[in-house]
């Protein structure tokens, strides 16, 4: 780490996949929401997710927020002149200076590549014990036993559903249009591409890998749902395993 580049954005050298990698996977928090969404309004929930999966391509594909804004270099204040730039920079810096200061953006990069990998193998298998240890069409019985209008399987008939009905899938395409590149969190992965192209590539590879982390992470919560459903109905049915 020899300058400010390399602090901030490691020098602009980052290729799409060191990208796609590092800065695809979602915190805990996202994970444990995520599963927690399944296992209280089941596959309807992720039927209206599928509504955001073509606008994050299409984000990605336009280039959409490549140039921020469009602002000014230079703004005037009465007669003086002043410039853009260290006044975005000084606002911007506040809330970096909260930013662990070990090794810039070069350490984070590298260490959340490695933790993607990891992640994704231990999804991976942890995805193949699930598949081993459940039947898929005990997950379907457990799914199917909902109230009415509280569907765990069709989308169609989650009228009664308060807490992951469509329209929070919804809020959730505006919000992903309306804060599009302005996640302070990812700024740093945002600006540490060799070109606006591998930027680009990145997204793109990023959306698709995104689909694969989400089945990894669905059978989880489906798992639990059959563990509820065994304890509640039939106790010997769970030692039965």
């Amino acid at each position: 780490m020899k300058s400010v580049a390399d602090f901030l954005v490691a020098n602009r050298m980052a290729g799409r996949y060191m990208l796609t990698v590092s800065s695809g996977f979602g915190g805990a928090i996202s994970i444990i929401a995520a599963w927690e969404m399944v296992y209280n309004s089941g596959l309807p929930t992720q039927w209206w997710a599928m509504i955001g999966m073509p606008i994050g391509l299409i984000l990605r594909i336009s280039g959409f927020i490549i140039y921020f804004f469009g602002l000014p270099e230079h703004f005037h204040i009465w007669t003086f002149e002043v410039p853009s730039l260290p006044l975005i920079m000084a606002a911007y810096l506040r809330i970096a200076l909260f930013i662990a200061c070990t090794g810039g953006q070069i350490s984070i990069m590298i260490v959340d590549f490695y933790q993607g990998i990891l992640l994704m193998l231990i999804f991976l298998v942890l995805m193949c014990f699930l598949m081993f240890k459940f039947e898929w069409n005990d997950i379907i019985a457990g799914l199917l036993i909902a109230p009415e209008g509280k569907s765990m399987l069709n989308p169609f008939q989650t009228g009664n559903v308060q807490d992951f009905s469509i329209w929070y899938f919804l809020i959730g395409v505006f919000s992903m249009i309306y804060n599009s590149e302005s996640w302070q969190g990812n700024s740093g992965f945002n600006a540490a591409a060799k070109t606006p192209h591998e930027a680009q590539m990145a997204g793109i590879i990023g959306s698709w890998r995104g689909i694969a982390s989400v089945l990894c992470m669905l059978l989880i919560p489906l798992a639990a749902v059959i563990v509820a459903c065994a304890i509640s109905c039939d106790n010997s049915y769970l030692y039965s395993w």
